[in-house]
């Protein structure tokens, strides 16, 4: 028997990193649900594929309000399968496009998420990829956990797994960046970020790259809530508790952080410091934090004052002979040195140089001594100008656009002016997340300005596939993307395997050979298991 043989498949509505989602009926029954199916590259791990039949065993046996039942799950023809139950709605996710939630709804949303998670740990499960969009709220109002294909046991660590970062970076403890085992207290961590994009409208680590995401959690402290006035003192103690940097400092369990979200007092955590949401300590930070800056006010103020006083009572009076005559316009800017001249029938010299400190210096001594003063610029040594003149120079243009990447150094994104390189042979790399890496050698000769122009369109192969009905695309066994996709593929040259999946049909396969420059387009249908080209 096959999926299809067992559920009616619509389109994909998520793709995860180790398994899909897909809308679908059960045949004969009439029900509804979220059929989440392993993607072929993972069907072979045979580890990962215990793992995941072990966890819908156990997350199927969980039977809570707040935790999305498992209907069944299993193998088809080898392909690991799980039907959960299909909750009328939308995500959390859906609802922060909005902007900040309500907090008394947040409240009641907070809870529901550490009581469901709270059922999770009890499991001796953690879920490792909580986030807005794994947080399902019914038509009902209440909160289902879902989305469990990274789920694991505690202690185990599965942070990276075939060289990839598994989990969402925007919402991962700090401590997973190191491959530090995953944990109650990193599930933990994460719904202190989704509560404080809540709260606030933001989340500080998001961004469009993960790796951009991974190099925040490392720099930047997560935001401090407690004594805000406009968030809930329950809520801000309770993310300020979740987001504790180190993993043993932090909450350990739900519990500690429902007692939290209730307001309760004691705290059942390894550290009750006040920066962990501990509320005898608040108050007093509360009223003495503003007297505190009064008195740095005031301070500051009474020092400004008597602080130049100090100092002109100490400066020797030699300082103070030149800080009078500084006064009187007597120390001038170099540029109108050329114009003092000697005032007639007087010994005075108006100069900067005070003879009041030089007793019994004839002028010739002044003069001598003020043209030692001067002091010639540093002339550039002749080594150095060579060097300058001796560079190469080479303006980069590439189409459509391109970063470039000289010996692993970025120097910027395309169109580039003249750039200075030494002389000599360059690697170079453009990027373009649309185009395979490109790379070739750089030849710069001394005092040359040189013009680097590249078509990547004229470089790689365009390649436009579709598929009937839908599909996953595979180039020599790396992962494309979905079927149908709006943009094309573009490939090296050369002859690559092609390969389409789907959880219904057995997998199409050919392989062809492309040409740099040239476009090709092919049409599968699979049911036939027919190419037809375009």
């Amino acid at each position: 028997m096959s999926l299809e043989d067992r559920f009616e498949i619509e389109s994909p509505i998520h793709i995860g990193q180790v398994a899909s989602a897909y809308p679908a009926m059960i045949i004969g029954e009439n029900i509804k649900v979220l059929l989440k199916v392993i993607h072929p590259q993972w069907a072979q791990d045979e580890e990962l594929v215990e793992r995941f039949e072990r966890e819908g065993e156990t997350i199927a046996s969980i039977r809570h309000p707040n935790v999305v039942k498992v209907l069944e799950f299993g193998r088809v023809d080898d392909v690991p399968y799980m039907a959960l139950e299909w909750v009328e709605g939308g995500t959390l996710a859906d609802r922060l496009t909005d902007g900040p939630l309500p907090q008394n709804s947040l409240h009641k949303i907070a809870k529901e998420i550490l009581t469901g998670l709270k059922a999770v740990h009890e499991t001796g499960m953690v879920h490792r990829d909580l986030k807005p969009d794994n947080i399902l709220i019914g038509t009902d109002g209440h909160v289902r956990l879902a989305d469990f294909s990274l789920a694991g046991f505690s202690g185990r660590s599965k942070m990276t797994e075939h060289g990839a970062v598994l989990g969402s970076p925007a919402y991962m403890a700090p401590e997973l960046l190191d491959s530090e085992p995953a944990s109650p207290s990193s599930d933990l961590y994460s719904v202190g970020i989704i509560l404080l994009e809540a709260l606030t409208g933001s989340n500080p680590y998001q961004s469009f790259d993960p790796m951009i995401s991974l190099g925040l959690i490392r720099r930047i402290d997560p935001p401090i809530l407690s004594g805000r006035k406009n968030i809930n003192v329950h809520l801000a103690n309770l993310v300020d508790a979740l987001l504790t940097r180190p993993a043993e400092r932090r909450l350990q369990s739900a519990d500690n952080a429902l007692s939290i979200l209730a307001g309760e007092e004691s705290l059942s955590c390894a550290d009750k410091s006040p920066q962990i949401g501990s509320h005898e300590h608040l108050p007093d930070k509360r009223i003495r934090s503003p007297y505190l800056l009064y008195v740095l006010i005031a301070i500051t103020g009474i020092a400004l004052i008597f602080i130049p006083w100090i100092l002109r009572k100490n400066t020797p009076e030699e300082n103070n002979v030149v800080q009078d005559e500084a006064q009187n316009g007597m120390f001038i800017d170099s540029a109108d040195v050329s114009g003092l001249i000697p005032v007639k029938d007087s010994t005075e010299i108006v100069s900067p140089i005070d003879t009041s400190i030089i007793p019994d210096v004839s002028d010739s001594a002044i003069q001598f001594a003020a043209k030692n003063d001067i002091k010639p610029e540093p002339s550039v040594p002749d080594k150095q100008v060579s060097k300058i003149v001796q560079n190469g120079y080479i303006a980069f243009i590439v189409r459509p656009w391109a970063r470039v990447f000289l010996e692993d150094k970025e120097l910027g994104i395309t169109p580039l002016g003249r750039v200075e390189l030494s002389p000599g042979v360059h690697d170079m790399i453009l990027e373009n997340g649309s185009f395979p890496p490109y790379s070739r050698s750089l030849k710069v000769d001394a005092g040359e300005v040189d013009t680097i122009e590249i078509d990547l369109t004229q470089e790689f192969s365009r390649l436009e596939v579709s598929a009937v009905p839908w599909g996953y695309l595979w180039i020599d066994s790396d992962s494309i993307g979905l079927l149908p996709r709006t943009d094309p593929v573009w490939i090296n040259p050369g002859m690559h395997d092609l390969r389409i999946t789907h959880p219904a049909f057995s997998s199409w396969r050919d392989s062809i050979n492309v040409y740099s420059g040239e476009s090709y387009g092919f049409k599968i249908d699979l049911k036939s298991g027919t190419m037809v080209a375009k």
